[in-house]
């Protein structure tokens, strides 16, 4: 061991405990309530005036913190869930078309691949004199068919209205 003393640069100034210096803490070190702010020091403020202060603030981190969560969360349900009432496809079947079909004329009114997602709707206006098979659906004579698709699937099928006799709803 050496003989040697600590130097006075070390210890309370730095805020380090060293056992050579002889420093300890005592009960002015320490700030039990929590309630001693330097700041609040600096600028004069009382103990009490101070503790009003912190909370102010930590209330306001807090509802700082809140509007960011309750914002997060709406734009999350507005990306990850439509609150839209969906998109309307709208096809009409002009008058003429079954004896242009009877005649071997190509008649496209709609595409034979349809992709929509649900709650779009699917919208079939028939203004000719016969009746149409479109997928599973069925069009009068000078009716319109509205269907709401609910869920994801395929719902294609017959179609007397393209040159190969069939539809292919995809719903996603």
């Amino acid at each position: 061991m050496s003989d040697e003393q600590p130097s006075d640069d070390v210890g309370v100034a730095d805020g380090f405990y060293d056992p050579l210096d002889g420093w300890e803490p005592d009960a002015s070190d320490f700030d039990p309530a929590g309630d001693h702010d330097p700041a609040d020091a600096a600028e004069g403020v009382t103990s009490a005036g101070g503790a009003q202060r912190r909370m102010a603030r930590r209330m306001l981190a807090a509802i700082g913190a809140l509007v960011v969560l309750v914002t997060a969360v709406s734009i999350s349900a507005a990306v990850f869930h439509r609150q839209d009432p969906g998109l309307e496809y709208r096809y009409v079947i002009p008058h003429g078309t079954a004896e242009r079909l009877a005649a071997g004329e190509d008649v496209e009114v709609l595409p034979a691949r349809i992709e929509m997602r649900t709650q779009d709707t699917l919208v079939i206006e028939n203004r000719d004199h016969d009746t149409f098979a479109v997928g599973g659906l069925r069009v009068g004579p000078e009716q319109t068919m509205t269907y709401t698709f609910s869920k994801p699937g395929n719902y294609g099928g017959s179609c007397q209205l393209h040159e190969g006799g069939s539809v292919d709803i995809v719903v996603v």
